[in-house]
């Protein structure tokens, strides 16, 4: 079965310094970042708001600069591998931060926000929660690396030009 998808503009998520946007698949209710809100918000609420706080932090203050997120193959992830968690979370007792959101960093003004869960493994393909994420956030960003050199879209300031007629297969 062929599923489409389209890149979606996220209008709150739009700072000084980043415009974010999600992906959505056209079988499912909400973005691929929205579905994220909603899950980890039952699960993990202290560790999303600290997510929430990163991405407003770098919409604002620092711009999607290489620093702020670290390397997941093709696509990026949120937090950076410098981040440091001082929250208490109820269900992770040791302060360790295991929250994970996949995503593509366009330039310094345009982050595509993917989905993500709580990595529990060392390696993201030994994790059955992020491990589905991961490599469908993968795939996503091949198609649209592929859809800006074939020039259907393009990142241009905060903006995404072409969205509006772009729709592609995962």
């Amino acid at each position: 079965m062929n599923l489409y998808a389209t890149i979606v503009e996220l209008s709150r998520l739009d700072f000084n310094k980043v415009k974010y946007f999600s992906v959505k698949i056209e079988e499912k209710e909400h973005s691929e970042f929205m579905d994220f809100q909603f899950r980890m918000r039952n699960s993990h609420p202290t560790q999303l708001g600290e997510m929430n706080a990163l991405i407003r932090e770098i919409g604002e203050k620092y711009g999607a600069n290489r620093e702020q997120f670290r390397d997941e193959r093709k696509a990026d992830a949120l937090p950076p591998e410098t981040f440091q968690y001082f929250g208490l979370d109820d269900l992770e007792p040791d302060n360790q931060f295991g929250l994970r959101l996949y995503c593509l960093r366009l330039s310094e003004s345009v982050v595509i926000l993917f989905n993500g869960d709580l990595k529990t493994a060392q390696k993201v393909d030994d994790c059955k929660n992020c491990r589905g994420h991961f490599k469908l956030a993968n795939r996503i960003t091949s198609k649209i690396d592929d859809a800006i050199v074939q020039r259907h879209i393009r990142p241009i300031y905060k903006d995404i030009i072409g969205i509006e007629d772009f729709e592609f297969e995962i």
